[in-house]
């Protein structure tokens, strides 16, 4: 069964390695990236980015048993597992599909990961607009006309990585519900939603 886990900065090791030892080296884990190249004095900086902040997919057929729940929620590394999981399974494994899908040869998701939408706002994550809020006015093949404040610019689709403006809300609004304990189930809704 797919878990949802949040882990805790710079442990995701950790919570592997707790992982193997608790239960043993027959899980998965899957964690939706993006691998951009930003360019500084001729240098290209790689850098990956998971698309769903610090929460991952786990996978291990004892997980769907009870009586590990105590030892699930006792993994070194994780922050919080989360609950609503046995509902959402049919969701996630769509997700997880719809995310493998959209990657390439070496693993990663294309830049053009999100659906465009020309109504909302957009957050460059790359390039030299990086930090970026900016309007998309038209939408062409390969090609996107923006507006930055008040100057227009015509960029490629494919060269930037930027994400809707509402998706860090989206986040913060999505932690707010684990907290409730309202599951995963609320997680997949939002970010099927926004993959073509």
């Amino acid at each position: 069964m797919w878990k949802i886990f949040r882990y805790k900065n710079n442990e995701l090791n950790m919570l592997r390695k707790d992982i193997e030892k608790k239960f043993d080296k027959d899980y998965q884990i899957y964690i939706p990236t993006i691998l951009l190249q930003n360019k500084n004095n001729k240098n290209k900086i790689l850098k990956k980015i998971n698309i769903m902040g610090d929460y991952l997919f786990c996978f291990h057929k004892k997980f769907s048993d009870n009586k590990y729940r105590y030892i699930i929620n006792n993994l070194k590394g994780l922050k919080i597992s989360l609950s609503g999981e046995v509902e959402s399974q049919n969701d996630i494994i769509k997700f997880i599909k719809r995310c493998k899908n959209k990657e390439d040869a070496n693993g990663y998701l294309h830049l053009n990961f999100y659906e465009i939408d020309p109504h909302k706002d957009y957050k460059f994550y790359s390039g030299p607009f990086n930090n970026t809020i900016f309007k998309i006015i038209e939408i062409q093949k390969n090609k996107i006309d923006i507006l930055l404040g008040n100057l227009k610019i015509k960029l490629s689709k494919n060269n930037y990585f930027y994400q809707p403006v509402w998706m860090k809300k989206r986040l913060k609004f999505i932690k707010k519900c684990f907290r409730a304990k309202c599951g995963a189930y609320t997680l997949w809704n939002l970010q099927l939603r926004f993959i073509k």
